[in-house]
């Protein structure tokens, strides 16, 4: 995601770090956790996916009683007027200082700007109406008082969090010494937010903000191999965005080129500029380059396929050229492997991998009006005996209730059983490379967004 900064507040979260030998410190913030509050109640999706039903609870019962504060009503007119959500939210909550009164101020030790959907005007508003927030909620009780539940979140992490190679940063991207530490937030649901801190005194301190937790039967679990990758991505944005912001005008014209031929699937991700995209393209081929420096069996040409499938398509071209020089600073080759790249080119390689792929057909067009509401079932049907399994995304559109799945007896229709709701707007995507048919060659990617009938 975008990168934000955030200053380092001992105050928030002394009781709550995790500090071991080799562990990168861990913790809970308390600005983070108010903001993500308020939008949660505000109604921002992004806010309302958390996993830990107590921690969502306790979240509902205290505050719901403050729906209508200004603070929840500034931020409803904010997501829908300036877009503020998902990073925009930390990036507020990563100015924010408790003075102190006990009431919060914009730190101005950090040498950055807020998200710049944040105005200055916003800023101001915003900052009265969340000091009456914090006040009058007892805030801080509430966060003391769920103590018990982040700790459990910090020691189910704490096998992650002692796994991370941080020499290794600084051996890529020579950038010396660096601060480096984790913040834990639930209430963040599906996302991940990579923040750095530049203060006025030079220190610069990693602090991405990590949600993706699970729950179980009671149980807080993140899983290894899906959450280090995550964290590993977060801390490459401190290094990778400012070396896109430095060769930007020798690349620009090239990453326009690749951003408009993903244009659409990029946009449903909120990767909405050709620059947003070479921020995330670049972040993303480092992770590759860690997980291949640290894991003999990591299949690197699955790893590319699956970032074009979301759309970044320079992954693979810039590996190639970081793996064949003598650098270990991806941005000693990053101009010459951009302006290498050819749109005429990328469509002939697609066009020859469009003779040898797997070709289906659904029962539900992209863009179809109309479709029945209830139990739905949503057929693919291959033009090959197909390897079983299902493998489908999600877009900026809802998506539909799954039930159940199941393929044919000769594999090659696949039907999966959703339920839809009336008068909604759904979408999927038809992730094609994880659909590989026996004789080895695999699909291509569809996005269906529809509409169902009264």
């Amino acid at each position: 995601m975008k990168k934000m900064f955030i200053a380092f507040a001992m105050f928030m979260s002394c009781s709550l770090m995790m500090w071991a030998k080799g562990v990168v410190p861990t913790r809970f913030d308390e600005r983070m956790d108010l903001m993500a509050v308020i939008w949660r109640m505000a109604g921002a999706r992004e806010y309302n996916q958390c996993t830990i039903s107590p921690y969502v609870n306790s979240v509902d019962s205290t505050f719901k009683p403050f729906a209508s504060h200004e603070a929840i009503a500034l931020a409803k007119r904010y997501m829908k007027k300036n877009g503020v959500g998902y990073d925009a939210v930390a990036s507020m909550a990563a100015h924010l200082k408790l003075t102190d009164e006990g009431t919060f101020t914009i730190d101005e030790d950090i040498a950055s700007d807020i998200d710049d959907r944040w105005t200055t005007a916003m800023q101001k508003e915003f900052i009265i109406a969340l000091n009456d927030f914090y006040k009058m909620t007892g805030f801080h009780k509430w966060f003391v008082e769920n103590e018990p539940i982040q700790k459990q979140c910090l020691y189910a992490f704490s096998e992650i969090s002692g796994n991370i190679d941080l020499d290794w940063f600084a051996q890529t991207f020579d950038s010396g010494d660096a601060n480096f530490n984790i913040i834990l937030c639930p209430l963040a649901g599906m996302n991940n937010y990579g923040i750095s801190t530049r203060h006025s005194d030079g220190t610069n301190v990693l602090s991405p903000v990590i949600s993706c937790s699970k729950y179980d039967n009671g149980a807080i679990s993140y899983e290894s191999e899906e959450v280090l990758p995550i964290v590993i991505h977060e801390f490459c944005h401190a290094y990778c965005n400012p070396i896109i912001d430095k060769r930007w005008n020798s690349i620009a014209k090239k990453a326009e080129e690749a951003f408009r031929i993903k244009k659409r699937i990029l946009s449903q991700q909120a990767y909405v500029t050709a620059k947003i995209m070479m921020y995330e393209t670049l972040v993303r081929t480092s992770v590759i380059r860690y997980e291949q420096q640290h894991n003999s069996n990591t299949d690197v040409w699955q790893l590319i396929d699956k970032e074009e499938e979301l759309g970044f398509i320079l992954v693979g071209d810039i590996l190639k050229a970081w793996n064949q020089s003598h650098t270990s600073n991806p941005g000693d080759i990053l101009t010459e492997s951009i302006n290498d790249f050819s749109t005429e080119a990328y469509w002939a390689k697609v066009a020859e991998e469009e003779k040898r792929s797997v070709h289906y057909t659904c029962n539900i067009t992209d863009g179809e009006k109309n479709v029945a509401p209830g139990d739905f079932t949503f057929t693919i049907t291959f033009d090959r005996e197909m390897e079983p399994g299902i493998s489908i995304g999600q877009t900026e559109f809802d998506f539909p209730e799954f039930k159940s799945y199941s393929w044919s007896e000769d594999a090659k229709t696949l039907s999966i059983v959703f339920h839809f709701e009336p008068n909604h707007t759904y979408g999927l995507v038809i992730l094609g490379k994880q659909f590989a048919g026996k004789d080895g060659n695999r699909s291509t990617e569809k996005t269906i967004c529809f509409e169902t009938g009264k």
